[in-house]
């Protein structure tokens, strides 16, 4: 629609409009110059005749004096109707007579020629001076009129031009301002400019139109989810603000196709879009009878707005629900090769469970979580109690982070000691989070924070994040100061995330200690999470350097082919078997068999948890050189773990391992 008016101007060479307005202003320039000339002509011979004439009246006064005028003879003469000629000849007579009067009464003689003169020129001039008189005042209306004439000419060409005007270019500029004004206000506008706009008002008119359609376009992409067809997120929200400004109440009603992710896991994208069009297409059918509003609120969810009170909203939700339950699909080859959708659905009162969009969204999303909680085919509804625990959950994780980032949360480190040297030196380091109180202990970290934690991935990723480097610091240090250690770090399902691993990776890189020199430990059960993406991610950490432990060993359900297919190091004896190792022949055995399968799949064992020496030397005998545990030390901050390191190295000032934190 751009080259278009482009080449019309091309063809045309020049715009119409401009050209009008150039010969409007061109005509009023040549009529004005015209004029001025014409007046300018005609009123300098007039004024020339007035003066004529005046000094003539003047000059026969002065002349009757010396002749009296009863003495000429009064016959009429015919006078031209311009007089000009004459009357300027008359009174250059009369001017030679005044001179010839003048020298004559200097002299005191007046001749009878000058007398006879004189009477004759004041009876031809008397005759002549009423017709010269009434040919002036023709000659002044009839100037006056032209002039009258003129301006009623002018003044009509400049009131059709100003019609022409408004015709032309006001009232379609009007009507281009009120449509460019609907365009913005998102209003349809479908009203046709005027057919006697300009040309180009008529190109402004199709730009308009064009960007109508456009914005008609945007709106539909900006307010339209694209797999479904139906109102987005954004639109439910419009329309939910719609309510709060009219005070409308109603309802806020949720539905999740709980397993949609398993879906498209299992099926792929075009299946998972094929049941959320399915099943959007049935809450359609089933609700818009009652919903002001049917709305995609999230890839897997669907948001109904039900006005008019919760009694009716609670019957549309049951009636909703056991239609999409009902819901087959006509191609019976699709649906049997498609999981049955499972759905969870929550209702919200508004504004009884929020008076603004946000807060009526969130208890209804609250009451969603929760019905999903509970599984397919729950209903959950918002209530108070659910929004005051809502809250203080962020309260508490508000309270978790602001510890978290505070200088409460610190890293002490378990040594890992080799028994097999003479004498037993520090191998491994393990940091550990541990938190101070409010008297200022250093104790572990409670079981219910490390449930949050573990619960809240945004809360854990950051605090691990930042220990690990704090860790990396202390490690370089220590390789620096002479202690070729390994230092071992602890990893959650959760961090178990490439991004993570990419990011500790990182740090660890930017310490300047080879990868040999960080171990990764995790869990069975964290390993047991994901564990066909959990191999690559492992794999390639170790490509890198990078050990991985599988700590507390025997604890999870972990089966040999799992323990043959992880790519890792080591194994870490959970110290539930080694507590009683010495009185519990299973214990024993389960410690013995577990350190010969290492010695078979070429893995490491560390033994935690050892508190005795009668542990320390019955491990040692059943093949576990490697241990951790209070009898050679508690965990240590990093100050009194240099000390440690001193010790064992001989150096003077170090701590004794008698002297355990």
């Amino acid at each position: 629609m751009t080259s278009e008016p482009w080449r019309e101007r091309r063809r045309s060479g020049r715009s119409s409009l401009r050209s009008d307005v150039a010969i409007l202003l061109s005509l009023n320039a040549l009529l004005l110059l015209l004029f001025a000339l014409w007046h300018v002509w005609h009123l300098d011979h007039y004024l020339d005749d007035r003066a004529a004439f005046e000094r003539l009246t003047t000059q026969r006064e002065v002349l009757t004096g010396y002749v009296p005028e009863r003495m000429a003879a009064r016959a009429p003469v015919a006078v031209d109707s311009a007089p000009d000629a004459a009357l300027r000849s008359q009174a250059r007579d009369a001017e030679h007579l005044l001179a010839q009067w003048s020298g004559a009464i200097r002299r005191d003689q007046p001749t009878l020629g000058l007398r006879q003169r004189t009477e004759a020129f004041l009876a031809a001039t008397g005759a002549q001076l009423p017709q010269w008189r009434s040919a002036l005042d023709t000659a002044r209306f009839r100037l006056f009129a032209i002039v009258v004439l003129f301006l009623a000419a002018f003044l009509t060409l400049q009131l059709y031009a100003y019609r022409a005007f408004q015709r032309q270019v006001a009232r379609p500029l009007a009507q281009l301002a009120g449509r460019a004004d609907r365009i913005a206000s998102g209003l349809p506008d479908q009203r046709v400019l005027s057919a006697h706009a300009r040309r180009e008002l008529h190109v402004i008119g199709r730009a308009l139109d064009g960007i109508a359609e456009r914005d008609h376009q945007l709106s539909e992409l900006l307010y339209t989810d694209e797999s479904t067809g139906l109102p987005n997120r954004r639109a439910g929200r419009q329309q939910l603000g719609l309510w709060v400004r009219n005070n409308v109440s109603g309802a806020i009603i949720m539905l999740r196709i709980i397993n949609l992710g398993g879906i498209r896991a299992v099926y792929g994208e075009a299946h998972a879009n094929a049941v959320l069009y399915r099943y959007s297409r049935a809450v359609h059918d089933a609700a818009a009878q009652w919903a002001d509003c049917i709305a995609l609120y999230s890839e897997d969810v669907l948001m109904l707005l039900v006005p008019s009170g919760a009694k009716g909203a609670e019957a549309a939700l049951s009636e909703i629900v056991d239609e999409l339950m009902r819901t087959q699909f006509d191609d019976r080859e699709s649906f049997e090769r498609l999981a049955r959708p499972e759905l969870a659905a929550s209702i919200a009162l508004f504004p009884v469970h929020g008076d603004n969009v946000d807060r009526a969204l969130g208890q209804a999303t609250a009451a969603l979580d929760a019905a999903t909680a509970r599984g397919a085919g729950a209903i959950e509804r918002a209530s108070e109690a659910g929004a005051g625990a809502l809250r203080d959950r962020l309260v508490r994780n508000q309270a978790i982070r602001n510890k978290l980032e505070s200088e409460d949360l610190v890293l002490w480190y378990m040594p890992v000691v080799d028994v097999s040297s003479d004498p037993p030196r520090t191998c491994h380091i393990e940091a550990l989070m541990r938190m101070r109180d409010e008297r200022g202990e250093v104790q572990p970290l409670a079981h219910e924070l490390m449930e949050e934690l573990l619960r809240t991935p945004e809360l854990l990723l950051p605090a691990s994040e930042r220990c690990f480097r704090n860790a990396c610091t202390l490690v370089h240090a220590l390789h620096q100061e002479g202690y070729a250690v390994n230092m071992a770090f602890n990893l959650s399902a959760s961090e178990l995330r490439d991004e993570h691993l990419a990011r500790l990776a990182q740090i660890f890189s930017a310490s300047d200690v080879p990868f040999g020199a960080l171990t990764l430990e995790i869990t069975e059960r964290a390993a047991l999470r994901g564990f066909e993406k959990l191999v690559p991610r492992l794999q390639n950490m170790r490509e890198r350097g990078v050990r991985v432990m599988l700590d507390d060993f025997g604890t999870g359900f972990s089966s040999m082919s799992h323990l043959v297919e992880l790519p890792i190091d080591g194994l870490k004896i959970d110290r539930t078997f080694v507590r009683n190792v010495e009185t519990d022949s299973r214990s024993r055995e389960i410690v013995a068999a577990t350190a010969a399968l290492a010695r078979v799949l070429h893995l490491e064992v560390i033994v935690e948890g050892v508190e005795t020496p009668g542990q320390r030397d019955l491990l040692r005998e059943l093949g576990c050189s490697l241990h951790q545990g209070f009898l050679y030390s508690q965990a240590l901050p990093a100050d009194r773990l240099r000390d440690w390191l001193k010790h064992e190295r001989g150096d003077a000032h170090g701590a004794s391992p008698s002297q355990p934190v």
